[in-house]
């Protein structure tokens, strides 16, 4: 049986190629474009394999994208859950991030409640109970002080690197946007436009 001859138009530079009707993939003899032969049940036609690279380099970088921004959510996820979590709610409901002031604040309260403990113990007769609970109050507030100044030195170092990971995913994410050959693309997928 003898095969069958289609004739197609070469999409690259419009010349009729004559070819097997078996075949899937042929190289047009006049401009070397590369073609996918695809056959549909009413027709028959040509298509640029450049084209189709292009169409899934395109596909992979809409995947890339769609990583990141799954990663940048995720991240940003985490960190309010974490920042909530060691934060403290105050009277009017807003969140209080852990900082330096609340060392000092705790420092300062502490010292007062010391100081008058301190006086009130040497008015009185038996001044070494209210002496020993000044020392007590002073030693509590100390600790007190360290333990809310190493909290807001690691919710600080935390930050830093939570802002650090999500500006390095910010530039992968603009670097994706600019691959080349490619417009930029909006988070639908469809092109944006030039302005």
């Amino acid at each position: 049986m003898a095969a069958k001859i289609t004739k197609v138009a070469c999409q690259g530079c419009g010349a009729v190629l004559e070819v097997d009707e078996s075949v899937r993939f042929v190289t047009c003899r006049y401009c070397a474009s590369r073609l996918e032969i695809c056959h549909e049940p009413s027709t028959i036609y040509s298509k640029l394999l450049e084209d189709v690279a292009r169409t899934q380099k395109s596909a992979e970088r809409e995947l890339r994208l769609i990583r990141l921004d799954r990663q940048l959510d995720r991240l940003d996820k985490t960190w309010k859950s974490f920042a909530d979590s060691v934060s403290t709610k105050s009277r009017d409901g807003s969140l209080h991030q852990p900082g330096g002031s609340d060392s000092i604040l705790v420092m300062v309260v502490t010292v007062l409640i010391g100081l008058l403990l301190l006086l009130a113990s040497f008015q009185s007769r038996d001044h070494w109970p209210l002496a020993v609970l000044a020392v007590g109050v002073f030693f509590t507030g100390l600790m007190i002080s360290r333990h809310a100044k190493r909290r807001a030195r690691e919710f600080g170092r935390a930050r830093r690197r939570y802002l650090e990971r999500r500006a390095a995913l910010k530039l992968e994410i603009t670097k994706a946007e600019a691959g080349k050959g490619f417009p930029r693309m909006r988070r639908s997928g469809r092109p944006a436009r030039r302005e």
